[in-house]
């Protein structure tokens, strides 16, 4: 598996061609393609100068400074390729009726001098937000410091939806706000409140959240389960990102080279396209 992912992932830089600038040594897609292959193996860009390894592919070729790929990986005409090729191998090629939304944390050491990583509920790091279906598409994520709560970092993500449909969610997205944005983006939220069964008090509550509500609360006699199904199924978003974490090469914990937001944004990037590769060749080898 490790052979066919590597030559797929290989392919997939080659084709993306990306010319290069004005006295660059190196296209666009060798900067990338030496790039995922430093991630493939978690290693950093450093060790590409050093490593004795390497896949028949790359036998023979110049290797990029450490400088070099640094500079490169950070400029837009790459980020721009980069983030195309993301998007097309992660993007579902027909959007589903229920959808996803959680985050999963990116823990630094508490020690860490990384000015973007932040403290939340008492650990210091990063935290990747996503929405993602059944079939581990994923339709929008980013990464955000561990101190930013869940509500605005999902209105950033629920922003970018363009299909409908319900979106489940577990109770810390539970908000009025979040609420009518989904609605503005032609989705139900279904996010059960910390306090099932109490009143609404008196403030402005969103028709939407009502609903929530109403599907997740509904009298046991005349509920046909629907919001509870709904529930139980986000489920899925947890078997996500642990197929996501759970091989050679996936989003393990960060490792000490990964630093500061850009970086962590890049290597969370990179390893998001290596499962969506492996998981392709899962289902159709």
């Amino acid at each position: 598996m490790d052979g066919k992912l590597w030559r797929r992932l290989y392919r997939i830089a080659r084709s993306a061609g990306g010319g290069r600038g004005f006295r660059q040594q190196y296209a666009d897609w060798e900067i990338l393609m030496w790039h995922w292959w430093a991630a493939l193996n978690d290693r950093p860009i450093a060790w590409l100068g050093c490593a004795e390894s390497v896949p028949p592919q790359l036998a023979g070729r110049r290797r990029p400074s450490a400088a070099t790929l640094s500079r490169r990986l950070r400029s837009e005409r790459l980020m721009a390729l980069a983030a195309r090729l993301e998007r097309r191998l992660t993007r579902p090629a027909k959007a589903s009726w229920c959808k996803y939304l959680d985050g999963k944390l990116l823990a630094v050491g508490r020690g860490s001098k990384d000015q973007g990583a932040g403290f939340g509920r008492g650990v210091k790091g990063y935290r990747l937000h996503a929405i993602v279906d059944a079939n581990h598409g994923i339709y929008a994520w980013t990464v955000l410091s561990n101190k930013i709560a869940e509500v605005p970092a999902a209105k950033g993500l629920v922003s970018k939806l363009a299909s409908g449909g319900y979106l489940v969610a577990d109770g810390e997205y539970d908000s009025s706000d979040l609420h009518d944005l989904a609605c503005e983006r032609g989705c139900q939220l279904i996010a059960p409140r910390s306090r099932p069964g109490t009143g609404l008090g008196h403030c402005r509550q969103s028709p939407h959240r009502r609903r929530s509500i109403e599907l997740l609360e509904r009298d046991v006699w005349t509920d046909n389960g629907f919001g509870a199904s709904l529930l139980t199924a986000r489920k899925q978003i947890e078997r996500f990102f642990g197929n996501l974490t759970s091989f050679a090469g996936g989003l393990a914990p960060l490792p000490a080279w990964v630093r500061t937001l850009p970086r962590v944004r890049r290597w969370v990037q990179a390893k998001l396209v290596i499962n969506a590769v492996r998981i392709q060749l899962k289902t159709t080898t």
